[in-house]
C-alpha cells in the first residue's frame, strides 16, 4: 500500500474529508471534535501531516499505529535504513518551508493581537507560540540551505 493510502485508511472514520488538494481529519493523537489534522502529498511523494492542535508528526503517526518511515515511499530509503535526501528537491523543501512559515506566522499574529488587546497568554498559548518560533527557525534554516 502506498503511503497516502495507508494514512487515509488509518484515518477513515475520523471525519476524513477531501479539502482542496489534500484532506482533513480529526487528529487521532488528541481528543479532536473538529478536524484539525491536515494531510497532503508532497511534490516528492511523501505524506505531509500537520496538526493545528499542536500534536507532533511522531505523535500522530504513533496514534495511527504507523512509523515515520511509512510516510515515505520505500524506494526513498537506502539499504542501511537512512533516508535519501537526494530524492527531495530543493523546490519541495522551499515550498514546505514557505507553507510552514505562512501557517506559523498566523499563530504569531494571533498571539500579538491578543497581547495588544491587553490579554495575557495562558500556558497552552505560550507553549504553542514557542512551538511556532521553533518551526519558523527551522524553516529559516531550510531556506538558508542549512
Amino acid at each position: 500500500m502506498n503511503p497516502i493510502d495507508l494514512v487515509l485508511a488509518r484515518l477513515d472514520g475520523n471525519k476524513l474529508r477531501q479539502q482542496g488538494k489534500g484532506w482533513v481529519a480529526c487528529c487521532p493523537a488528541h481528543d479532536d471534535k473538529n478536524p484539525s489534522l491536515s494531510i497532503n502529498l508532497g511534490d516528492d511523494g511523501r505524506v505531509l501531516l500537520n496538526c493545528f492542535g499542536g500534536c507532533s508528526v511522531p505523535q500522530v503517526c504513533s496514534a495511527m499505529g504507523i512509523g515515520l518511515s511509512d510516510l515515505f515511499e520505500k524506494s526513498d530509503w537506502r539499504n542501511d535504513g537512512k533516508f535519501q535526501r537526494s530524492r527531495l528537491s530543493r523546490e519541495a523543501d522551499w515550498a514546505a518551508a514557505i507553507g510552514l512559515l505562512v501557517r506559523e506566522s498566523l499563530i504569531v499574529i494571533l498571539a500579538a493581537q491578543e497581547t495588544a488587546g491587553g490579554a495575557a497568554l495562558g500556558a497552552d498559548d505560550m507553549a504553542r507560540l514557542s512551538m511556532s518560533i521553533e518551526r519558523i527557525t527551522r524553516a529559516r534554516e531550510v531556506l538558508n540551505g542549512k
